[in-house]
């Protein structure tokens, strides 16, 4: 009998890209979602999807007690750390609330594996690579939210018996040919979007920030292909099955790039420059953000395969070809 896994966020950006990954696998795969398009179910067939907020409790209620699953792979939420899109209150209901309701809900139906999305925004600024045992100070709502929830979670879920895993993302990259995805509805990953957009506008991109400490003073980042997102949380939850829990580890490709070296990356594979211009920090941007994975690979016995930053925008550029 095939184990059944509910993924909430099922139909975004690292959701699809999960459960690509677990149907490879042969488990049963449930996910729930506001948003939820045809053209989604035709590229994951066999996918039972429930459409909804589960900030509605009677939701989870429905997909709890009709698909009995084993583990929650909970991905829903609001997934930018740069304030302005979203109210205060819109992050805390998205992220804190719905995984309060998730956790009860596995509590009321013996549901004992979870798997949850963090970020690397838990940690704030680092001049040096982050461990997961770093102070958590966290310098915009979305951080203080994901923080909360995994408080939340090693508060209540330890006490109920539902063995977890945090997963610390840290900036999720990369186009999905299957399900032709190449960014989060959100915009998580704007540089990407806004890069590839430019083939439609005429208006120069916006480099937020020239003043940071870095060596060419734009802000850096640790990108990690969203593949190789999707791998690790299958392995998370597997160890969560088989082996020993809980733990949190962090998942970025352990290397760092600035946003101009992203931009002549580009430029290197598209061979013409590209034009840009030099704004002010946005509220919530980090100066640096770069991830140890060493817990992951030894723990989970996982690394990147496709998280260089030469195989993103190639990625992304074999979408426009």
């Amino acid at each position: 009998m095939k184990r059944c896994i509910l993924i909430t966020g099922g139909a975004g950006y690292v959701g699809s890209a999960t459960i690509q990954n677990l149907l490879d696998r042969h488990y049963c795969c449930v996910a729930i979602d506001k948003k939820v398009d045809n053209y989604w179910k035709s590229v994951l067939p066999g996918v039972t999807v429930l459409r909804g907020d589960i900030c509605n409790t009677g939701l989870l209620d429905r997909a709890f007690s009709r698909y009995r699953p084993i583990g929650v792979i909970h991905l829903a939420g609001i997934a930018s750390a740069t304030e302005g899109r979203n109210t205060k209150t819109d992050l805390w209901r998205a992220n804190l609330i719905t995984t309060q309701n998730v956790v009860k809900t596995m509590e009321k139906y013996k549901s004992r594996f979870l798997v949850f999305s963090s970020s690397a925004a838990v940690y704030g600024s680092n001049k040096h690579q982050i461990q997961e045992d770093a102070p958590l100070c966290p310098i915009s709502t979305y951080g203080e939210t994901k923080v909360a929830c995994e408080r939340f979670i090693e508060g209540y879920a330890t006490t109920r018996g539902i063995r977890y895993a945090i997963l610390r993302y840290f900036n999720v990259a990369g186009y999905n040919p299957t399900t032709k995805q190449g960014w989060s509805r959100s915009g998580e990953n704007g540089l990407f979007s806004e890069l590839f957009g430019l083939r439609y506008s005429k208006r120069p991109l916006t480099v937020n920030g020239h003043t940071f400490a870095t060596k060419d003073k734009t802000a850096q980042r640790d990108y990690v292909h969203v593949l190789d997102v999707a791998e690790v949380n299958e392995r998370a939850l597997l160890q969560l099955i088989s082996g020993p829990g809980p733990f949190i580890v962090n998942v970025g490709s352990g290397k760092r790039h600035t946003v101009l070296e992203v931009i002549r990356e580009f430029e290197k594979e598209i061979g013409a420059p590209v034009p840009f211009i030099y704004g002010y920090p946005r509220s919530g941007d980090i100066e640096t953000s770069w991830a140890s994975i060493n817990k992951a690979k030894r723990l989970l016995r996982w690394r990147p395969k496709r998280s260089m930053l030469s195989f993103i925008v190639r990625g992304y550029l074999h979408k426009y070809e």
